[in-house]
């Protein structure tokens, strides 16, 4: 008997896995991409992060000079709700841009004129009304989703 259980705990514990184990490359999938050329690339800075409301995740990377990019924002559960804040690391922390001000844009194109360090903060809207249950003892566990950040650059045509 002790077997049966020990056998069904891993069994448990692997199916908990899952989710994040495919969140690892969800922007890669998922989230909608720039016509596919030759030039387009997808350097590192692209992350996906298995997320609920009032969580985040952060990343780093550098844009150069004399390039074009997209970043994208992608969720199945919270489609539209994902928001974006890039930070100059390079500038103390300047505030480059904030989605919240576009209208929550979940894709944003750019072109870069110096070579700069950035931080983008990625999180989820927080919710308008509580719609928590709660009986007492229990409370609804909030749901999480992958949310994904796809960076896509390429050379600046002239």
């Amino acid at each position: 008997m002790k077997t049966f259980w020990l056998i069904f705990l891993g069994i448990v514990s692997c199916a908990g896995l899952v989710p994040a184990q495919d969140c690892i490359d969800y922007h890669l999938k998922s989230c909608p991409r720039l016509e596919p050329n030759p030039y387009t690339v997808v350097p590192e800075g692209s992350q996906s992060s298995l997320l609920k409301r009032g969580e985040k995740f952060e990343l780093s990377f550098k844009i150069l000079q004399g390039r074009d990019y997209r970043i994208t924002l992608c969720s199945n559960m919270y489609n539209g709700e994902v928001v974006l804040q890039l930070y100059d690391v390079d500038e103390n922390g300047l505030l480059l841009y904030d989605n919240t001000q576009n209208e929550q844009s979940q894709a944003f194109e750019f072109q870069v004129f110096n070579n700069r360090r950035v931080r983008a903060v990625v999180s989820l809207a927080p919710q308008k009304e509580s719609t928590k249950k709660n009986t007492g003892l229990l409370i609804e566990k909030q749901p999480r989703d992958c949310v994904g950040l796809l960076l896509e650059t390429m050379v600046t045509r002239k």
